[in-house]
């Protein structure tokens, strides 16, 4: 399960219909997963955490990309996870 934490400004609280939250992951060259989710609300905190499972990877590295959508300028950031046998 990964989940991305989206944070914005209080006065930005309220989402714009088109804004989405797209994963996308990588093991190699090969697409593991790419999805986009809508995120109706922010919490007035400003935050809101979005949980996605990825399924049918081994274990080897993954290439995890969550890019916002539908917004002036989108927003991405990508990480890379060394999973191994056990976690």
């Amino acid at each position: 399960m990964l989940v991305a934490e989206i944070s914005c400004p209080r006065e930005e609280i309220n989402v714009p219909p088109k804004r989405k939250l797209v994963f996308r992951v990588t093991q190699g060259k090969a697409v593991v997963l790419n999805k986009s989710l809508e995120f109706p609300f922010v919490a007035p905190t400003g935050k809101i955490l979005m949980p996605i499972f990825v399924y049918g990877h081994n274990m080897s590295p993954l290439k995890i990309t969550a890019t916002i959508t539908g917004q002036r300028r989108a927003s991405s950031l990508t990480k890379t996870i060394d999973f191994r046998a056990g976690e």
